[in-house]
């Protein structure tokens, strides 16, 4: 069985339980005008998912505005992915 085989096995046989971590990021509050409270508990919640895979470094980085949330994984690989994305939302108005 190849290597990506076995991660599409494992995506199928935790697919409720993604299912479930994904709803729960985008029930999380984030609006960046709104609560800064509110964006806080959503980078900590973030901070928390890396620290569940495994991630040896998992932590808010504090700014002038919201924090960043930095996370490190050695997986032992060749190569290294860096994943750049941002939590927080805007309004729907």
């Amino acid at each position: 069985m190849s290597k990506m085989q076995r991660i599409f096995d494992y995506i199928d046989a935790h697919q409720a339980e993604h299912v479930a971590k994904i709803q729960e990021f985008l029930r999380q509050p984030s609006v960046s005008d709104g609560s800064p409270a509110e964006v806080r508990d959503c980078a900590k919640l973030l901070r928390q998912y890396y620290q569940e895979l495994g991630c040896v470094e998992a932590e808010l980085v504090e700014t002038d505005g919201h924090p960043g949330v930095w996370a490190y994984y050695d997986a032992g690989a060749e190569k290294t992915i860096v994943n750049y994305c941002m939590y927080d939302t805007q309004p729907v108005q």
